[in-house]
């Protein structure tokens, strides 16, 4: 970036005011060319003049930017995913620990509290609970 940051930051201020006043009230094609000068402003190491051209356009509202809508479906996507699996796991967990009890139940008679405990790998004081009920 010859000569310093600033005249870079004016060209990019230039090409963000220019899209927005051309556009006008197209938000959905203005967020769709300011997703493509985003892209090419990574590519060059410009993203926090990018930035600065978003702060100036501050009556835009960027939950409208293609670049938003992707991110938030991924976001949102990828959240469903990871509380889907974390969902099985706690219900095999869950399974698991019904299945202990009830053969805990069936052996209740049968053996002392300690060997059920070990045999289903709940601890001895949750045997004497199910004792009692």
């Amino acid at each position: 970036m010859k000569g310093g940051s600033r005249p870079v930051q004016d060209v990019v201020n230039y090409i963000a005011g220019r899209l927005k006043f051309l556009l006008n009230e197209d938000e959905r094609g203005f967020g769709e060319y300011f997703a493509m000068l985003e892209r090419l402003a990574e590519n060059r190491n410009l993203l926090p003049n990018i930035k600065e051209a978003k702060d100036m356009l501050t009556q835009v509202d960027v939950t409208k930017f293609a670049s938003y809508q992707w991110g938030r479906e991924d976001g949102l996507k990828e959240g469903l995913e990871k509380g889907i699996e974390k969902g099985i796991e706690k219900g095999r967990e869950q399974g698991i620990l019904m299945e202990r009890v009830r053969l805990a139940r069936q052996l209740i008679g049968l053996l002392d509290d300690k060997t059920i405990a070990e045999k289903t790998g709940l601890p001895e004081e949750e045997v004497s609970k199910l004792k009692l009920h």
